[in-house]
């Protein structure tokens, strides 16, 4: 009753993203999009490396790849981005 007022809506889910939101350890920097080749989309998994919680396999879709980078698409609460680049050692397609 005499606590803290509760944060407005708009005020109190970039709190709660500040404090969920994680750097991806193994992801790579978005290559030059003339290089990207766009595929079909594919499901599938990767393994990711979290700057705390660590090692951890996620699901998602893949629609484009550049040499040895995979684009993944997740709706991961904790990427601040709905895609990572990844190495393709790191991802596996589902059929």
């Amino acid at each position: 009753m005499f606590g803290r007022a509760p944060l407005p809506p708009s005020q109190a889910s970039y709190a709660w993203t500040d404090q969920v939101q994680q750097t991806v350890l193994n992801a790579h920097p978005v290559p030059a999009r003339r290089a990207q080749i766009d595929m079909p989309s594919v499901r599938v998994t990767a393994r990711v490396i979290w700057s705390t919680d660590g090692e951890e396999t996620i699901a998602g879709t893949s629609d484009a790849y550049c040499g040895r980078l995979i684009l993944v698409h997740t709706r991961e609460l904790r990427l601040d981005v709905r895609s990572i680049w990844l190495d393709v050692t790191d991802v596996e397609r589902h059929i």
